[in-house]
């Protein structure tokens, strides 16, 4: 699916490449700069899995603390945005501080 997905030069930049996603088992994290490539990137995505019957039914968007919360739609349907959320037993939440 993210081969088909044009993604090189989107995302946020660090070091000379872009970050843009990781994926973990059955779960994907999107990176964006703003709001609005969010929503871009959720409609790309959105369209690629539906072409593979991907359920999107549990996707949930998160800021961190610098960016403004916006609503997100994929297909017309509202994204929940949460604060926190749990992946693999360890609760993730929008304030982590960066550790050395």
């Amino acid at each position: 699916m993210f081969q088909n997905l044009n993604w090189d030069e989107v995302g946020i930049k660090n070091n000379g490449e872009y970050l843009n996603h990781l994926r973990f088992a059955d779960d994907i994290v999107l990176f964006a700069p703003s709001a609005e490539e969010l929503q871009t990137r959720m409609e790309e995505l959105g369209n690629e899995s539906s072409k593979i019957g991907m359920n999107l039914n549990k996707t949930k968007v998160m800021y961190n603390q610098h960016a403004a919360k916006k609503e997100i739609k994929i297909n017309g349907e509202t994204i929940r945005i949460v604060d926190e959320y749990v992946h693999s037993g360890e609760l993730k939440t929008s304030n982590a501080k960066l550790t050395d």
